[in-house]
């Protein structure tokens, strides 16, 4: 079955979904969602706790989900000449980011037009053999590419 192909696999996409919805209440605001419900339940109309709940997640999504080029320039007199690098790190391939996503991403790359990639670990998020089909629009770069694993990849 191809990455791209992901109708064959519904419960599999609810799952991510339920995952990253967990996973982004945890990062946007822990401990602050309880408190939030907690101490001004009584103050806030339910509709209202629940359109500012599902706007925290929404805006965690966003954030989480959109690639980030950040320029930075590091001097250092040891060096002959300048170098372009690209450093990427924690693209979590699964069902829902796959080839398309690394795509996109390998067609900033190109862009970008560095003299060597590296890849800075959490590569995948879950241990399944075709998520590495995933990463096979990397080969379409013409410059090195290094990487090292990450916590997640520990599969």
């Amino acid at each position: 079955m191809a990455i791209g192909n992901i109708a064959g696999r519904p419960f599999e996409i609810i799952g991510i979904l339920i995952v990253w919805v967990i996973y982004t209440l945890w990062v946007i605001s822990p401990l602050l969602i309880v408190r939030d419900i907690v101490s001004i339940w009584y103050k806030i109309p339910f509709l209202v706790m629940t359109i500012i709940s599902i706007l925290r997640v929404l805006v965690g999504i966003y954030f989480g989900t959109n690639t980030k080029i950040t320029p930075l320039k590091i001097t250092n007199t040891h060096l002959s000449n300048d170098r372009k690098i690209v450093f990427l790190s924690d693209i979590h391939v699964e069902a829902i980011h796959n080839t398309r996503y690394i795509q996109s991403i390998v067609n900033k790359i190109k862009e970008l037009q560095p003299d060597f990639v590296l890849l800075g670990g959490d590569l995948m998020n879950t241990a399944k053999s075709d998520y590495v089909d995933a990463f096979l629009p990397f080969n379409q770069l013409e410059m090195p590419v290094y990487a090292t694993l990450g916590n997640h990849d520990n599969m």
